[in-house]
């Protein structure tokens, strides 16, 4: 009778407990996303936090950004894979093949074959399962446990086909048809309790305690083993159980994960009894589910027969509605009570909702009389109004009443300050509502303003701000009666905003705040223009582009528009702006219409293009789905022969292919790669990266997570780079050191080279140095020498000028000397006669006297010597070269040459030398013959050439 109750209370919880309308947000990566075969048989994960597959083509590896795929020696279906944590090696088991990846000295994963050239007692077959225990590597294959050991493969028989195997605890069970064993040493022990398993095919064990161990089968369920006895266990699944087939199955947290072979998989919420199911129809790229892993995150893998898939199950954000149960793009949303309200392009819909366990219902429900295009759901004093495309509606359980005389309603809202009134606007400008006798009823459709606007709001004075696409800013003041405009003002440039377009309204409590093409703006009241809103301002170090928010009822600013997803948590009076969680939304928000709800304090709802997401906004604020990978330098490469070729690689932030390296100066243009692997959502980290001997700085964080640097300078750098989750303060960092090497002409041998040839060049520039300063020193005494040649010339010059001078002088004295002896003499003689005539002999004998020495004083005057040394200074001693050549010259005849060589007629030389013209032609006749001169030969031309 118990058995019968116990039965009956689980059917009944079966058909209470309906699968959950949110799913978790599946992610799809079909072959030609990662470039291998269509089917993966295992799934590991490494300690740094990259995913591998074992998939038909080989491994496949994946660490969130980056897909590659490396082939096992025999290059067959990769079956198994193991991440043994303790030596980073990731071994992989294929067919008749078994061995394991490293990172070789270059840093590129490279396999190591065990199998080859190994005896291995014996084919491996097809090997499913890889374990290690105590140092042990032990191997399942399809009837056989093999332990490999320094080389040597042993087997041992199950005695029959294997189904499953697990590594629990250090104790690895083996399942068979028969028996559930325990494998020792070289034995296979029946554990105790478990016979009530005997004939049922167990697909997968899993340990979520220590004291427990889960047995599940491919169709009778689920059983609970505590290490004395096995007994089934009944959750809401055990329909879907034991009416599907169960391929394979994992478990983390509080969830338990079933892959089928026909339906996709089943999420079992254990803390909730409630549970997810995802499959082709809802997410999945096939139905076929032929292994998963939870990873580090506590989100699962789906390695699938087509593909592989990713299920976000331990992030903020849960899909509405699977894609079989889509109602259209979302538009608004709105909580009423128990249940949800949602508007779509294809109608309004209602689905329960329990608020205090946060279930969402899955069967949507459509309201009646309202098919197609939601704007908008607000409720007003307790009424739920609906802005649609045919007009505004009052919603009242599952039905739809409509307002009359209204066509097209954007939004409506409640005017403050007057009592009563709602104010709308519709496809032909606005309009109010009022509650007239319990029934709400167009009041008035306001003249003087023809503009519509889904985007207005209400000021403190009552007056209504709104903004029209490509038209602009607007204030409306509206006449006491609300039923026209009485005023328009146009805010733009004019007002101090820095441009006329792009001016978004706004509400932040009380105050209205304009979103524009440079940060946020607010209106003075004082002086009537707008002035930046820095309260909003402060939050950003680059003001957003026209980009509006929402505040949430906790106080929380929601900026989604334009190229924005950010959440601005509110801390006292500050906020902590979170960019990067929500950042992925931009792609699935639809432009211009986002709208936000609050069904409870701790989730919120956005609409999307294929419907509407659920976030708990705890997980946003703490980031407590990730797990610390920490970040690492996956690889630094290199250009050789136009292809990339790894210098340096690693697989988490303590696996290197080592410590540093150097490089050739010809490879000093590196490509580094370094990656954190998040793979929920990979926008959310961020990088930060110095290079230490060449950046001055960190750089800003960045998604970017390669970075490349071009022709560095030779030396030793240190490589930094930091990751940080969203917005979260800590980081996580790592370096690598590495060395490039100078040029051959910067070598020590061409260094010393340099010092030879400089200590060469260094003496060749002394000697021209030396050269050239002899040169100058010579040239300096030629010019000094020919300076005072020029000098002596000079003074030669000024000497043969003086003597020339003189020269005249003397001749001129001496002409005129003569010429006054001649005259005393004439006078004399003169005198004589006279004094004959008196017979005054004295007298006469005194003056003759006088006559006399005036006459020697004539001929033999000392002038003429010095004239003949003035002469030869002049003429370069002429006189003494004309005696030399010709010694019979007289000194009467040196005077005549003189004279002739002076160019004096014979006329001017008569008074100089005391004779007279005749005596001077005859003594010029006598001067010829002593020259022994040709009657032809002119004696002047003769003397003046001589």
């Amino acid at each position: 009778m118990k058995t019968l109750r116990t039965i009956f209370l689980s059917i009944l919880m079966c058909m209470w407990l309906p699968v959950s309308a949110t799913c978790p947000i599946v992610r799809n990566y079909s072959k030609s996303d990662y470039g291998a075969g269509t089917q993966n048989w295992a799934v590991a994960q490494n300690g740094g936090g990259i995913i591998y597959f074992a998939n038909n083509f080989g491994v496949v590896e994946f660490d969130g950004k980056q897909w590659r795929t490396y082939p096992v020696k025999n290059r067959t279906v990769v079956r198994s894979l193991f991440c043994d944590r303790s030596t980073e090696r990731l071994y992989a088991g294929a067919t008749d093949e078994f061995g394991y990846f490293s990172l070789d000295e270059a840093g590129w994963l490279a396999y190591t074959s065990l199998s080859y050239g190994n005896d291995t007692k014996g084919p491996l077959e097809e090997i499913w399962k890889i374990y290690s225990l105590d140092g042990v590597l032990h191997l399942q294959n399809n009837s056989e446990i093999i332990l490999y050991h320094d080389g040597l493969f042993t087997h041992y028989s199950a005695g029959m086909k294997i189904d499953c195997s697990a590594m629990v605890h250090g104790v690895l069970i083996v399942a068979t048809a028969d028996r559930i064993s325990m494998f020792s040493g070289e034995q296979f022990i029946r554990m105790k309790g478990t016979e009530v398993l005997a004939g049922k095919k167990i697909v997968s064990i899993l340990s979520p305690s220590p004291d427990t161990v889960y047995f599940i089968t491919e169709k009778d369920g689920i059983f609970a083993y505590d290490w004395d006895r096995a007994r089934k266990i009944r959750t809401s699944l055990d329909r879907i159980l034991t009416s599907k087939v169960i391929y394979c199955a994992s478990a983390v947290d509080r969830y338990i994960s079933f892959g089928t072979v026909t339906d996709g998989v089943y999420i079992l919420d254990t803390a909730r009894d409630t549970y997810f199911h995802i499959n082709a129809d809802s997410g999945l790229q096939n139905n076929t589910v032929l292994s998963m892993m939870p990873d580090k995150d506590r989100n699962l893998w789906l390695g699938l027969d087509k593909g592989i898939d990713y299920i976000a199950l331990n992030s903020p954000e849960l899909s509405l509605f699977s894609s079989s149960l889509v109602c259209g793009a979302g538009y608004a949303s709105l909580p009423d009570g128990d249940r949800l309200l949602l508007g779509t392009n294809q109608g309004l819909f209602q689905v329960s909702f329990d608020q205090e366990k946060g279930i969402i219902g899955d069967n949507p429900e459509k309201i009646k009389g309202l098919d197609g295009q939601v704007w908008n759901l607000v409720r007003i004093d307790g009424t739920i109004f609906c802005s649609h495309d045919s007009g505004l509606y009052i919603i009242k359980g599952n039905t739809a009443e409509k307002i009359p005389g209204i066509r097209g309603v954007w939004k409506v809202t409640e005017l403050k300050t007057r009592k009563g009134i709602v104010l709308g606007s519709s496809y032909d400008g606005f309009f109010t509502v009022r509650k007239t006798g319990g029934k709400w009823i167009l009041d008035k459709q306001i003249k003087g303003c023809d503009d519509d606007s889904g985007m207005f709001e209400e000021d403190r004075d009552g007056k209504i701000w709104f903004y029209r696409w490509m038209k602009g800013l607007f204030r409306l003041t509206l006449t006491e009666e609300c039923d026209s405009v009485s005023k328009i003002e146009y805010f733009g440039t004019n007002a101090g905003l820095p441009s006329n377009n792009n001016n978004l309204v706004n509400r932040l409590g009380n105050e209205i705040i304009f979103s524009s093409d440079n940060g946020y703006w607010k209106y003075d009241y004082n002086s009537g223009r707008m002035i930046p809103a820095e309260e909003i301002n402060s939050m950003f170090t680059v003001l957003p582009k026209a980009v509006s928010f929402v505040e949430s009822p906790s106080g929380d600013l929601y900026f989604m528009s334009g190229g924005m997803d950010a959440i601005a948590f509110r801390d006292r009076d500050s906020w902590k702006v979170d960019s990067l969680s929500l950042k992925y939304m931009k792609n699935k928000r639809i432009f211009g219409f986002e709208k936000i709800s609050w069904p409870a304090p701790d989730s919120f709802i956005i609409n999307t293009d294929d419907g509407f997401s659920v976030f708990d906004i705890d997980d946003i604020r703490s980031g407590s789905s990730m797990a610390e990978n920490g970040v690492f330098i996956k690889e630094i490469s290199v250009k050789r022969e136009n292809r990339d070729s790894v210098v340096f690689g690693s697989r988490s932030a303590t696996y290197t292919s080592g410590p540093d390296f150097e490089l050739p100066y010809k490879y000093n243009s590196l490509q580094i790669t370094y990656i954190s692997p998040y793979f929920e959502n990979n926008e959310s980290m961020s990088y930060s990266y110095m290079l230490e001997g060449y950046d001055k700085e960190w750089s800003e964080f960045s998604n970017d997570n390669v970075k490349e640097y071009t022709r560095l300078p030779h030396g030793r750098y240190t490589f930094r780079v930091k990751s940080r989750y969203s917005q979260a303060d800590e980081c996580s960092e790592t370096s690598v050191d590495f060395t490039i090497r100078a040029p051959w002409y910067g070598s020590t041998l061409a260094y010393c080279i340099y010092s030879v040839f400089a200590a060469l060049l260094l003496y060749f520039i002394l000697q021209l140095i030396k050269m050239r300063s002899m040169r100058l020193v010579k040239a300096m005494e030629a010019k000094k020498e020919e300076e005072i040649m020029i000098l002596k010339n000079q003074t030669l010059e000024h000497d043969l000028k003086h003597k020339s001078q003189d020269l005249a002088s003397s001749t001129m004295n001496l002409l005129r000397k003569n010429e006054i002896l001649l005259k005393i003499k004439d006078g004399i003689d003169l005198s004589i006669r006279h004094f004959e005539d008196d017979e005054k002999n004295r007298g006469i004998r005194e003056l003759q006297k006088l006559k006399y020495e005036i006459m020697d004083n004539i001929e033999h005057d000392d002038d003429w010597k010095k004239f003949e040394q003035n002469f030869d200074v002049v003429y370069e001693d002429y006189l003494n070269r004309l005696g030399k050549k010709y010694p019979s010259l007289s000194i009467g005849d040196k005077k005549i040459c003189a004279y002739l060589k002076m160019g004096l007629s014979s006329k001017d030389i008569a008074p100089l030398m005391n004779m007279s013209v005749h005596s001077v032609e005859m003594a010029r006749y006598r001067l010829r013959k002593k020259l022994e001169l040709d009657r032809s030969v002119n004696l002047s031309e003769f003397l003046q050439n001589f």
